[in-house]
């Protein structure tokens, strides 16, 4: 330490509890740099649930980590797969049912769980559109002038929801394009 007195400048050493502070603050903010490098990023977290209790209650720990939109999405890929175990596997006891659907929870990462969630229902928004292609086909060759006001609103409503689902499906795009971007 540098100390100026009387125009005159000296060097007296660092008292020992001055030293012992610095190394302190170097220690903390070499711990505090590592935490940052090592928390890694959220989607990359694995899931420890073994059936809709463990999942709820690991969601509620994570409430601080993932975003509103990220629970709900990770809520919607549980129930994406769910719906994939009951058309898989028909009349499965519930205990092999939870089972099956926690064998694709359990120790994957919000990543892979979010993105076979996303997979699942754009397969089957997909699977809709392809079903209604040549109903879609045919009433966009229709004149809605000359149709009957109920016909005219089932036609209306049937563009609507058709359009719908097409925009959800870019919806879907778009959140995988999201969730594959983050490191």
């Amino acid at each position: 330490i540098l100390i100026s007195a009387g125009g005159r400048t000296r060097f007296q050493p660092a008292t020992r509890a001055t030293g012992l502070r610095v190394i302190i603050a170097l220690i903390a903010s070499a711990l505090v740099a590592f935490a940052a490098d090592c928390s890694g990023h959220p989607f990359d977290a694995k899931i420890d649930a073994r059936n809709d209790l463990d999942f709820s209650m690991w969601l509620s720990h994570e409430t601080g980590t993932l975003t509103a939109a990220d629970q709900r999405d990770l809520t919607e890929a549980r129930q994406q797969i769910k719906f994939a175990v009951m058309i898989d596997s028909p009349g499965l006891p519930a205990a092999d049912f939870s089972r099956a659907v926690y064998a694709e929870i359990h120790r994957h990462t919000v990543r892979q769980v979010l993105l076979r969630g996303i997979e699942l229902q754009a397969a089957h928004i997909t699977e809709e559109i392809d079903r209604l292609a040549d109903r879609d086909e045919r009433y966009r060759r229709i004149d809605a002038t000359v149709l009957s006001p109920e016909a005219r609103e089932f036609l209306e409503g049937f563009n609507a929801r058709m359009a719908q689902r097409r925009a959800d499906l870019q919806r879907l795009e778009d959140r995988k394009t999201v969730v594959l971007a983050h490191p």
